[in-house]
């Protein structure tokens, strides 16, 4: 069933609850830019070249940099994008991390890169098939489950989201959902 938002109130800024509970709570710079560009006062509007540079900020968030080796024939990568506090040793302890919470895991390609004070961490991996009957299809998404979790205790991981295979450089479009976990405090937003 698809459903849309009915935006009856935008010149008065005035958003939709759903607006409000999902976009304005999970991208609140996002929402606080649409908010400054809706002023009725011209001179508290951002000009177009800081909305292009909130936008081209925002949209680098969902790029995910890693090239095309992690593909194999027949399986779907999970791609994470992990955000710490850039300290010394981030990367080996977040793998470390994802192997504890995912034994079955191959981590098939990762890469690091900095951003002022945050490592930005991104991980294409896969899941070995399960070798006995337990497991059926509808438990697949347990180790993907175990790894939010387990990254999400982490005091130096910020953010950790999943990305689509449709955001990677030069893929065709895959259906694929994505995923948004943000720290606050001991609670994730999903």
């Amino acid at each position: 069933m698809e459903r849309h938002l009915v935006f009856s109130g935008l010149r008065q800024r005035v958003f939709p609850t759903e607006w409000i509970s999902t976009i304005a709570n999970t991208f609140p710079t996002l929402h606080d830019l649409v908010y400054t560009m809706l002023s009725p006062i011209p001179s508290e509007r951002p000009s177009s070249a800081v909305v292009a540079s909130h936008i081209d900020k925002l949209l680098g968030e969902f790029m995910f940099s890693l090239g095309r080796g992690w593909e194999r024939k027949g399986e779907r990568p999970l791609l994470l994008r992990v955000e710490a506090v850039d300290v010394e040793g981030v990367l080996p302890r977040t793998v470390n991390l994802i192997k504890s919470a995912a034994p079955d895991a191959d981590i098939v390609q990762y890469g690091l890169k900095g951003q002022g004070s945050i490592a930005i961490m991104e991980f294409a991996i896969v899941f070995s098939e399960a070798k006995d009957d337990q497991n059926s299809a509808a438990n697949t998404s347990i180790p993907h489950l175990e790894i939010f979790r387990t990254l999400s205790a982490s005091d130096e991981i910020k953010l950790i989201r999943e990305v689509s295979t449709d955001l990677c450089p030069n893929l065709e479009s895959m259906d694929g959902g994505k995923k948004y976990y943000r720290r606050r405090s001991s609670s994730l937003i999903i």
